[in-house]
């Protein structure tokens, strides 16, 4: 056996323990789940709409859980499990995507086991959240990505727009992520009419299937502005007001790939890669300690 596949196997078996200590199974709640669970149970394809209070996309979410309860059938055991099952994927494909950057194997491991066991994504992995979800499509993504810029197939660059699609589906804070991607098309060492047409070509799937969405009253409404980008001028505001929240809430879980490439043993520039670092970390006190942002 492979070193690759020991170590897979050795996450499953980690990740596993780990659920069977805490002991997730019970048709209880331990969030605000309830919200999107009650969407699962009512979504139909005839004349259901979006609660005006519903704030992530989550489309992407009931669809699947809809599959899975109407094999399964309806609890919130059930939906809970289908969010274990995406946070085990994630660790996987977080793992296979370390190994495609080129990092060692054992690195590799202990870095999605880092992910794992931080709390704000092991408490959300027990629920029917939308965060880790989301945050499994977008890994998912960033393989395929990954494998794009290493192998240059095509094939690997729609797969990867594709799952990123499905993420916004989920939770729209990743939608900065699809014009960032534009930078694999722009490329002049890959410059191709193919990369063209499958970036443009997920591009207007995306836009068409807003347009579907908001005529279904399957996407959020501008009940709550700060979680819809139709508002430009709320939302700006909102940022401007809520840097670190934001740089915390869409980019905390993926601080393992961040420290991975900072720490590199051939990465340049030292000086500034820990002048980032502490930089960083003052702040955050400086948001937590002084503006009291979580009490």
């Amino acid at each position: 056996m492979s070193k690759n596949k020991y170590l897979l196997i050795a996450l499953i078996v980690v990740q596993i323990a780990a659920y069977f200590i805490i002991n997730p199974s019970g048709d209880f709640l331990i969030n605000d789940e309830w919200f999107y669970a009650r969407a699962v149970n009512d979504f139909n394809f005839n004349d259901y709409q979006f609660d005006s209070l519903i704030t992530p996309s989550l489309i992407g979410q009931v669809w699947y859980a809809k599959i899975i309860t109407s094999v399964f059938g309806f609890s919130f055991e059930a939906l809970r499990f289908s969010t274990i099952a995406l946070s085990i994927f994630s660790i996987l494909v977080l793992y296979l995507l370390f190994v495609e950057l080129g990092f060692r194997k054992n690195f590799s491991f202990f870095a999605s086991l880092l992910l794992f066991f931080n709390p704000l994504f092991f408490y959300l992995s027990v629920s029917f959240m939308t965060d880790v979800p989301a945050l499994a499509f977008v890994i998912f993504a960033l393989l395929f990505f990954a494998k794009y810029n290493n192998t240059e197939r095509s094939r690997y660059f729609f797969i990867a727009c594709l799952s990123l699609i499905y993420a916004i589906l989920i939770r729209q804070s990743f939608l900065f992520l699809l014009p960032l991607s534009v930078i694999f098309v722009i490329d002049k060492k890959r410059l191709r009419l193919k990369n063209f047409f499958f970036y443009f070509l997920g591009l207007t799937l995306l836009i068409c299937l807003y347009f579907f969405l908001r005529l279904r009253d399957w996407w959020p409404s501008q009940d709550v502005d700060l979680h819809t980008f139709e508002n430009a001028s709320v939302h700006w505001t909102h940022v401007k007001k809520q840097i670190y929240s934001i740089w915390h809430y869409m980019g905390f879980f993926l601080l393992p790939i961040s420290f991975g490439y900072l720490f590199q043993r051939n990465a340049k520039k030292k000086l500034l890669k820990y002048f980032l670092i502490v930089s960083a970390f003052l702040y955050s006190l400086w948001k937590i300690f002084i503006q009291n942002i979580f009490f």
